[in-house]
C-alpha cells in the first residue's frame, strides 16, 4: 500500500481527520505495528514531538494538522513527517485503530519467535489500540523512528513488518543506534 500526499489530502475532512472509507487500512506485513494504551486514534503530536526530540534525536510532525474538537475518532490516519535531527524529513503513512484478536495473535507469534517470553505480549494484551506505520521493510529507519515515538507515548511494544519479533523501546533504540 502506498498513500500519496495528494490522496491523503483528498481523504481528510476540514479537521484533518480521514473520512471513513476514504483510505484503506495498511496490512500488518507492510507496517510496524505498535500496541498502544489509548482508546481512540488521536495523534498527540505534542507528546510525540517531545519524545522524538528528547530520546530519539529526531523530529516528527503532521503533514496536515489535526483538530480533535468533538468526539475523538476510533480510527484515523496521519501522514507523518519524520527526520533524524541531522537528516532530511521523509513522509510515512500511519493508521490508528482498535486492536483485534488477529493483531494480538500476530504479537503472540512474534514473541514466540524470540525465545522465552519477556512479558511484552502481556503488556500488548492490555493495549486496546494499535498504530500501523507503513514501512519499506524491517530496516526502514524512518518508519521505525515513527513507531518508536508512538510506542514511547503509547506505552506498548512493536511488531516489525516481518512479524518475526516483538520488542520494546529499548530494543528499537538499539536498532536505530541511538
Amino acid at each position: 500500500m502506498h498513500v500519496t500526499a495528494e490522496e491523503y489530502r483528498d481523504a481528510v475532512d476540514a479537521r484533518g481527520i480521514v473520512r471513513p472509507g476514504a483510505l484503506g487500512v495498511p496490512v500488518p506485513t507492510e507496517c510496524f505495528t505498535v500496541f498502544v494504551q489509548t482508546t481512540d486514534a488521536r495523534v498527540d503530536i505534542d507528546a510525540w514531538q517531545a519524545k522524538a526530540s528528547a530520546f530519539l534525536k529526531a523530529r516528527i510532525g503532521l503533514w496536515i494538522p489535526k483538530n480533535y474538537e468533538g468526539p475523538a475518532p476510533r480510527e484515523d490516519g496521519a501522514l507523518l513527517v519524520v527526520a533524524p535531527n541531522e537528516g532530511t524529513g521523509e513522509i510515512r503513512f500511519s493508521w490508528g485503530l482498535a486492536a483485534t484478536e488477529a493483531d494480538r495473535m500476530r504479537g503472540r507469534e512474534a514473541e514466540a519467535m524470540c525465545g522465552p517470553p519477556q512479558g511484552l505480549m502481556t503488556l500488548a494484551e492490555r493495549c486496546p489500540s494499535i498504530w500501523r506505520v507503513l514501512a519499506h521493510d524491517d530496516n526502514d529507519a524512518i518508519a521505525l523512528l515513527a513507531a518508536t515515538t508512538i510506542a514511547m507515548v503509547g506505552l506498548g511494544p512493536i511488531v516489525p513488518p516481518s512479524g518475526t519479533s516483538l520488542f520494546g523501546v529499548k530494543t528499537a533504540r538499539m536498532k536505530l543506534r541511538i
